[in-house]
């Protein structure tokens, strides 16, 4: 097979738990063909298991070997390059359970390091324990910086506003295990297994999706059913390819 996909998810074959059905469309035709492809999110609120649960209940037939998402990637490097970490973390169930399934211990005391994700009870409290344990030596990691991410009312705040608050009363800048940097997609290309020159990163948002196949050296697809529309391009983005929706793309990839 001579191409192969990483695929965002949130505003590319869903927004919010709705399918977009040119996605889900396009994400059957690779299973139909036995096209390599992986799902890389920087959503860390839910598990690989649940992102898989989800995805099948919008009508993609996938398991675990296709998702890979930031709290994963997160989980992963703490447990390889800090086995006795002890882990203040803020984020939804899913972020601990993914962080507790790597061995990652977590704690709200004397922490090494600070992991921050989105957290739907994110509190004045919450950034004060962290903002604490950065100031006295933690190491601070985001799992990723989206400022905002779409829902069916337009944009809302994502995990980089929460970050930001953070970093904003620390003077520290986290590591980011998420698109656009080099974590996500190392680890997502080392997976998929397939010549880098094979792969195509499709997704929704130049910040992190397009910037990021950028900086990993590989090709690109904008698909404008998300964040990004016509109107807010600015003509010099580095994609290789902008459609307005996955109908337009064969299995086969493009041309």
């Amino acid at each position: 097979m001579d191409v192969g996909y990483l695929i965002d998810i949130d505003g590319v074959v869903k927004i919010e738990d709705e399918p977009i059905p040119s996605g889900v469309s396009f994400v059957r035709s690779l299973l139909d063909h036995g096209v390599p492809f992986l799902f890389i999110t920087n959503n860390a609120t839910r598990t690989v298991g649940e992102n898989v649960s989800l995805l099948r209940r919008l009508g993609m037939p996938i398991g675990p070997e296709h998702v890979v998402t930031s709290g994963l990637v997160t989980a992963e490097h703490i447990a390889e390059t800090a086995p006795d970490a002890r882990v203040y973390a803020i984020g939804e169930q899913g972020l601990r359970d993914t962080l507790a399934s790597k061995g990652v211990k977590l704690t709200d005391d004397d922490p090494t390091h600070v992991v921050v994700a989105l957290d739907w009870s994110f509190s004045y409290d919450k950034m004060r324990r962290a903002t604490r344990a950065v100031r006295e030596g933690a190491m601070f990691i985001a799992t990723n910086i989206d400022r905002t991410f779409p829902s069916a009312e337009g944009l809302i705040p994502g995990a980089g506003a929460l970050v930001a608050s953070i970093e904003a009363a620390t003077d520290v800048t986290p590591m980011s295990m998420g698109k656009p940097f080099a974590p996500i997609f190392s680890y997502s290309l080392s997976r998929l297994g397939i010549p880098r020159e094979s792969v195509y990163m499709i997704g929704d948002r130049i910040d992190t999706d397009i910037n990021g196949a950028r900086d990993a050296g590989i090709r690109s697809i904008l698909v404008l059913s998300g964040v990004t529309t016509r109107e807010t391009l600015q003509g010099d983005e580095p994609y290789d390819l902008c459609i307005d929706s996955l109908d337009e793309l064969s299995w086969r990839g493009p041309g």
